[in-house]
């Protein structure tokens, strides 16, 4: 499992950034739930497993929208969660399990991330 990175670009001209890291599990459950499927479908733009993706900027619609569905995941967790993450060499479902707690954090917290981006106009380079 990898966990996703996400770089913002405040001030290209003087190379400041900031980032964040969200923990391996928490990114296979986004994976799991095609959160980032989701994302690629209403606004046309490429996020991928184990792909570096580059877009243009991520503020104002495309940021809001990525926040809603956010909080859309987070409103319907049980106190666990437990979801295939990959599978074996004999093709055998793998599972992960996770505290709700623990994703709500790591949202929470790509949310505020994501947020402060939109503000500030900073562009944002993702890791999936």
């Amino acid at each position: 499992m990898n966990s996703s990175y996400f770089k913002m670009i405040i001030d290209a001209g003087c190379g400041s950034e900031k980032g964040l890291s969200l923990p391996s599990d928490v990114s296979e459950w986004l994976f799991f739930r095609h959160f980032w499927g989701q994302v690629n479908i209403r606004f046309g733009v490429s996020f991928s497993q184990y792909e570096e993706v580059m877009p243009e900027r991520l503020v104002g619609e495309v940021v809001d929208a990525a926040r809603n569905l956010i909080m859309e995941a987070l409103s319907a967790l049980p106190t666990s969660v437990r979801f295939c993450c990959g599978w074996d060499g004999d093709k055998n479902e793998l599972f992960c399990e996770i505290a709700r707690d623990a994703i709500v954090k790591a949202l929470l917290e790509l949310a505020a991330f994501l947020d402060e981006a939109k503000l500030l106009k900073a562009g944002v380079y993702c890791q999936l």
